[in-house]
């Protein structure tokens, strides 16, 4: 459990499918809120706080993952999600 991982409730699997039961992320992929333009835009300091805001969250989340001996092998901002908290 960690703040900037989304918790995984359940995987199952039948013949042909797996399903991940995942907590939800109501404001979808960053990939999408990146390219929406909902950065702000209103000047380069605040567009530079708010990628820090984001990027210290990612290395978090990784720092975490390591500690665990995981590797995530995919990050990108399509793997991303933000919820109901995201700036």
């Amino acid at each position: 459990r960690h703040s900037s991982i989304a918790q995984l409730y359940e995987v199952i699997e039948t013949a042909d499918n797996i399903f991940m039961v995942m907590e939800y992320a109501q404001n979808g992929e960053f990939f999408d809120y990146i390219m929406d333009g909902k950065m702000y835009v209103f000047s380069m300091q605040i567009i530079e706080r708010e990628a820090h805001h984001y990027f210290a969250q990612i290395i978090a989340g990784l720092e975490y993952l390591h500690s665990l001996g995981v590797a995530h092998r995919d990050v990108k901002p399509e793997n991303m999600l933000l919820d109901v908290h995201r700036r």
